[in-house]
């Protein structure tokens, strides 16, 4: 993955439990936190062939991202694709809005490609259909707060400092206290 921190690559790398591969990527324009990997190559291909997946979890519709669905079709392994971003609905922005629909066409291809498309709301869900992408193919997966389980009322001072250290810590990690983020 292009967006894992070097700390957080080297433990995942490290770790039995995942299969962590280098992709080449560049950083975009005037955004370098926003980097985009090239396509699969035939190194990428082969350790993919060799960990052998039954699921691929893709979650931008860039050139790795097709490459990616295009590789577990070509496989036979289950392609997962979680829906993030309305893409077509920011180019207003960057007043290029004439681009919406063929971009809208490639995103509806792309998640039209995939087995399933995880989505964060019916209103993305709704999003993707108007494009073309058949709701079959949708999953439904919230994304914010459990208010059953993280109740306001459920709410420990006791917890968070004794537990969670919140509140004991000033800015400088000197335990005085403080106040601000830390108390």
């Amino acid at each position: 993955s292009p967006d894992l921190v070097e700390a957080d690559y080297r433990d995942a790398a490290a770790s039995p439990r995942y299969h962590v591969a280098p992709m080449p990527h560049i950083a975009m324009p005037g955004r370098g936190e926003y980097k985009m990997a090239a396509p699969l190559q035939m190194r990428q291909r082969a350790v993919m062939e060799t960990f052998a997946p039954h699921v691929v979890h893709v979650a931008a519709p860039d050139m790795m991202g097709h490459s990616a669905v295009r590789w577990a079709a070509e496989s036979g392994v289950c392609s997962v694709c979680s829906y993030h971003t309305a893409y077509d609905t920011y180019l207003q922005y960057y007043h290029v809005g004439m681009l919406a629909s063929p971009l809208r066409q490639m995103l509806a291809s792309f998640y039209t490609s995939c087995d399933v498309v995880a989505t964060p709301s019916f209103a993305a869900a709704d999003h993707l259909a108007e494009m073309g992408v058949p709701r079959e193919r949708m999953g439904f997966f919230p994304r914010g707060i459990n208010l059953t389980l993280y109740s306001p009322a459920m709410r420990s001072r006791k917890f968070r400092a004794e537990i969670m250290g919140v509140g004991t810590r000033s800015r400088d990690g000197s335990g005085s206290g403080g106040g601000g983020v830390w108390g």
